[in-house]
């Protein structure tokens, strides 16, 4: 089954190509990856939160996925917290 693309899903392609153009071309354009790849995810989650027609999709799953990594972050500080207690 085809699925259109909308304008906000082309923008959002375009700033992916171009900000993996520049992570690619990192040495000649004197830009850092890490800045190129940090600029292209805020386009991108800004494109995806300017569309106001997906709004209720856009804050269930920022939610879901908001839950799932604050799980592995909780998982990690108790693992280093007991770490850190036997350590010492």
């Amino acid at each position: 089954m085809p699925h259109e693309l909308d304008v906000y899903s082309y923008w959002t392609l375009a700033v992916f190509i171009v900000g993996y153009i520049f992570i690619i071309f990192e040495h000649k354009l004197a830009i850092n990856k890490a800045t190129s790849a940090l600029l292209m995810a805020v386009g991108c989650w800004g494109l995806q939160f300017a569309d106001l027609s997906r709004e209720v999709w856009n804050n269930e799953h920022l939610l879901y996925h908001i839950a799932r990594v604050s799980q592995v972050i909780i998982f990690l500080l108790g693992a280093l917290t007991i770490v850190e207690t036997i350590h010492a």
